[in-house]
């Protein structure tokens, strides 16, 4: 199933950063009634795991942040301080991968956890290179505005720093492009960040050398990769759907278990009418069916990654009546095998889930 288009106005943003942020200015001695005028935030909302925010409410925060900093180049510093470790659960299921090419891979699928308003796409040979270097690109989900510069140039520092704590210390990023025009006062910030930039370019990029791809990460541990693997697909299917209808099906079939419910059991539990909730997920292009589909699929990945459990076991559990048809139904999810899966195989689509 493809993911829903993500919007400014969607409540998906989560607080790793912006907490990071308000933490790290506190701590500068900034207020924090600076920090939050007009945002809607709280100090509260910032340390909630489970908060989201709009595009709109973390502008304004990002906005107080450079003005009440007086440092245009904050989005540079701050960056910088931050570490890979806490980017969250991306990080930990990328540094378990076997090579830097396969966490970069990882990085790609889930690193949208974190940071949803960005894409990280890549790696792929610059335009008019030999392929003696790759690039991996920066691109927001929609236009930033007035803090463009703020966040990219930002995201492209946090990336850099992700990957040399990937490889424990080797300065992977030789050269980095920028989108946005050339700041006044760049000079002063350039030399804080290990690589040089070049501004107007057509995309925002990290460019290192593909030779840099084969090398295998100090950290690869297979079992953890599986467990944290699991975890992470669990939530980007709950991020494709957030607070919307569809959401709360879903959740309300992931924690109940209850996957041979019918619509209107599921409705009655949410406080909905049958047809109430069949027209709010026909407005988000799902069904039902779909949704039962997505929760099992979330769930199967989650009993898979524990050895314990046989494919016998775990198809009664998920309410087939027999192991075979539980093998066609997440050969039809996932494109592969549940034995393929739990050996570690990972699909990079879904194309039996439409």
């Amino acid at each position: 199933m493809a993911p829903n288009v993500l919007t400014p106005l969607d409540t998906a943003l989560p607080m790793n950063y912006p907490g990071f942020v308000f933490r790290a200015l506190r701590d500068d001695g900034i207020s924090a009634a600076a920090l939050l005028e007009g945002t809607g935030l709280t100090e509260a909302l910032l340390v909630d795991p489970h908060h989201r925010s709009d595009f709109g409410q973390l502008r304004r925060f990002y906005v107080n942040v450079i003005a009440a900093s007086g440092d245009p180049h904050i989005g540079v510093r701050l960056a910088g301080r931050f570490r890979a470790s806490q980017v969250g659960l991306p990080f930990l299921t990328a540094m378990h991968a076997a090579s830097f090419a396969d966490a970069i891979q990882m990085l790609g699928r889930f690193l949208r956890l974190t940071f949803p308003a960005l894409a990280f796409e890549g790696p792929v040979v610059p335009a008019g290179g030999t392929g003696s270097d790759v690039s991996v690109s920066i691109r927001p989900t929609w236009p930033l505005g007035d803090i463009a510069y703020f966040a990219t140039s930002g995201a492209l520092v946090v990336c850099d720093g992700i990957f040399r704590a990937l490889l424990q210390g080797t300065q992977v990023t030789q050269r980095a492009e920028l989108v946005v025009a050339k700041p006044e006062g760049w000079d002063q910030v350039a030399s804080e960040i290990p690589f040089p930039v070049r501004f107007e370019a057509e995309r925002n990029a990290l460019i290192f050398p593909a030779s840099l791809l084969d090398t295998p990460l100090p950290t690869h541990d297979p079992i953890n990769l599986q467990q944290l693997l699991g975890v992470c697909e669990r939530l980007a299917i709950q991020a494709r759907t957030g607070g919307s209808a569809a959401g709360q099906v879903l959740r309300h079939l992931e924690e109940s278990g209850m996957f041979a419910a019918s619509i209107g059991q599921v409705a009655t539990a949410l406080g909905l009418s049958e047809r109430g909730l069949r027209r709010q997920l026909a407005r988000s292009s799902t069904s039902y069916r779909r949704l039962v589909q997505e929760a099992r699929y979330g769930k199967a990945q989650l009993l898979l990654s524990d050895p314990t459990r046989s494919i016998a076991t775990i198809a009664f559990e998920l309410g087939f009546d027999t192991p075979s048809n539980f093998t066609r139904s997440f050969k039809q999810w996932s494109g592969i095998a549940p034995s393929a899966f739990r050996s570690g195989v990972r699909p990079t689509d879904q194309p039996g889930r439409n």
